[in-house]
């Protein structure tokens, strides 16, 4: 495949993402001393995602306004900008709305975020980026909670624990970059359909890339970026330095339509 510039990812944007990466830290280890439960393996049933099947999880709208306004004030160190957008957002945010990010971020509703930033003239992809993020040390959490059982789990070509569409492989795990799951690759087979074929499951490498290939499908005309050699650990920074190798694949047709 042909070559695509790996610098179509700022070095600023790497920068924030590398910050909100330390700001998701911190706010995981406040959310780890305030949230005691376990998530158990009994409870769970294997063939669906962990997180809507948990009766009690650590997002608490207290919690999640907190991590709202961490996520706000470390992106308006990063530009200042952006400040009169950011305090505009962080101004709009009683409880009832962010009850309201809460869910949709959850169920990771664009078009709600778009409407909301329409009607507030704020600039459109704020609201749904500071909802994610504010959102990723609750997934990250509960995923780290249930990680002695995910390797057992079956949901398809999605992550075990938040539901993710599976998108990363390091070794022989699987990486998810929102909730930071790891779980095993069970069989040589496509992630999203589980076709086997080796005529239809292949690698294909990118010219000058020495760390990363694609895994494609020609069956379900889907992708798997799959990393190699490299020390960087947390998936969501690898999906995002890895982020060429997305418009490769679309450039080929491949990913979901």
């Amino acid at each position: 495949m042909k070559i695509v510039d790996p610098s179509v990812v700022s070095k600023e944007y790497t920068e924030l993402q590398q910050l909100l990466t330390d700001v998701q830290k911190r706010q995981k280890a406040i959310l780890t001393k305030e949230w005691r439960s376990e998530v158990k393996a009994e409870s769970i049933d294997k063939e669906f995602p962990i997180i809507p099947q948990l009766e009690e999880t650590p997002m608490t709208i207290p919690a999640y306004a907190f991590s709202l306004e961490s996520t706000i004030e470390a992106v308006k160190t990063y530009s200042a900008e952006l400040a009169d957008d950011l305090d505009r957002c962080k101004k709009l945010l009683g409880d009832e709305t962010v009850l309201r990010w809460l869910k949709e971020a959850l169920r990771y509703n664009t078009n709600y975020f778009q409407t909301f930033a329409e009607e507030h003239r704020i600039s459109a992809w704020f609201p749904h980026y500071i909802a994610e993020q504010a959102l990723r040390p609750f997934l990250q959490l509960i995923a780290e909670r249930s990680q002695s059982f995910t390797d057992e789990m079956n949901v398809g070509g999605a992550c075990p624990c938040c539901a993710e569409p599976v998108r990363l492989k390091k070794g022989d795990m699987f990486l998810c970059p929102r909730c930071e799951a790891l779980w095993k690759v069970k069989r040589k087979a496509c992630a999203h359909c589980g076709e086997v074929e080796s005529s239809a499951v292949y690698r294909v490498t990118v010219q000058e890339e020495k760390h990363s290939e694609l895994e494609v499908c020609d069956s379900c005309k889907n992708y798997v970026k799959v990393v190699i050699d490299v020390t960087e650990n947390n998936a969501a920074m690898l999906d995002l330095l890895t982020l060429h190798l997305d418009y490769i694949a679309q450039e080929e047709g491949y990913g979901e339509v």
